[in-house]
């Protein structure tokens, strides 16, 4: 299976996580955050080529999609994709490829409407094959008085992933431990 490289370590995506002015209120209205643990898992994403055509040119673009939450992305990161076994543990996809190339489509028109702030003079041609990787991302628990919370980084570029993704990947973690419950039930 094919995956993006991490290209950032957990002290650096710590760092990011603990990042922000926000931090500080918080942790004086709700109490300090306590550290519980760190991990890095590995979400499907899948990876469509679409053909724009304008009038005089042809471009392919690359979208991702986030097999858990349905998150849509340009895909700007070619050389990071690595062949191999991932290093770490995975989640299978909700999505099918079908239904990625569907959300993939649907988005990247949207992205073209809001960037031009016109309808698109350029068509969308017969989307390439679709591929599925593995993206990792850095995941830190911690509590705050009686509850918990997580922050997700992406270890690929280092960035605070967005609220799709974190809701994915606790839909994953959920359905994971939901299956773990069945099988220790049996």
């Amino acid at each position: 299976m094919r995956y993006v490289r991490a290209a950032v370590d957990e002290p650096t995506a710590r760092a990011v996580s603990s990042r922000g002015w926000w931090r500080g209120v918080l942790s004086r209205l709700r109490g300090a955050a306590i550290p519980l643990k760190a991990e890095c898992v590995w979400l499907p994403v899948y990876i469509v080529t679409i053909p724009i055509l304008e009038r005089r040119a042809a471009a392919d673009f690359q979208c991702s999609v986030d097999g858990l939450s349905g998150a849509f992305a340009i895909f700007a990161m070619p050389e990071a994709i690595v062949s191999g076994e991932t290093p770490g543990e995975g989640f299978a996809p909700r999505l099918t490829a079908q239904e990625a190339e569907r959300i993939a489509r649907a988005s990247l028109v949207t992205a073209m409407l809001r960037r031009r702030r016109k309808s698109p003079t350029a068509q969308l041609g017969e989307s390439g094959p679709v591929e599925l990787l593995r993206w990792p991302y850095w995941v830190f628990y911690h509590r705050r008085g009686e509850s918990m919370d997580i922050d997700v980084i992406d270890a690929a570029t280092g960035d605070r992933a967005g609220h799709k993704i974190k809701l994915g990947l606790l839909d994953a973690f959920r359905t994971a431990a939901r299956g773990a419950a069945t099988t220790e039930g049996k």
